[in-house]
């Protein structure tokens, strides 16, 4: 995966960085969830109706996605640094886990707004042992920080929308 053009940059930096979403100049990891919605909306589309070959095809889609990050992770950075803020592969399954059972309810598009303010809330503030996953500083701490925060989204969203629908 170092398949490196004259620019320095990788196929694996292309895929770290969610397809060069990580290099935003600005709030990246938020650039990064964002766009993540917008695959996740195609994708959500594009999958089965059948809820049985749905939920094997996203469990695969998420583990050869955090294999295929966490190798990245180890190969694409340094040593010092396998968490550079161009990194938004991260953000993209902790979006992903956060939004998981919308792909399984009605109105999937008007609870991704909360998915993502949730997702946002815990990857930013970094509560409940977040921060010291994230401080571990391996190219898995890397995913597994974002996907705590993507499970703990996931329920803050799946109670308010409880309470919406009880």
């Amino acid at each position: 995966m170092r398949g490196k053009n004259n620019s320095g940059f990788s196929v694996g930096k292309g895929i770290l960085s969610l397809f060069g979403t990580g290099f935003f100049p600005f709030a990246p990891g938020t650039m990064g969830s964002a766009f993540s919605l917008v695959i996740l909306l195609f994708l959500e589309r594009a999958l089965p109706v059948s809820e049985l070959m749905r939920a094997s095809l996203l469990i695969m889609f998420f583990l050869i996605i955090l294999l295929l990050g966490t190798h990245l992770a180890k190969t694409e950075t340094s040593q010092k640094n396998h968490d550079a803020s161009w990194i938004v592969l991260d953000e993209f399954l902790g979006m992903f886990i956060s939004a998981l059972p919308l792909f399984f309810m009605n109105g999937f598009l008007p609870w991704t707004g909360l998915s993502f303010l949730s997702f946002r809330l815990f990857d930013i503030l970094k509560p409940f042992g977040i921060r010291k996953i994230d401080e571990q500083g391996t190219p898995f701490s890397v995913f597994a920080d974002d996907i705590i925060a993507g499970i703990y989204a996931l329920v803050l969203t799946m109670i308010i929308y409880s309470l919406f629908h009880a």
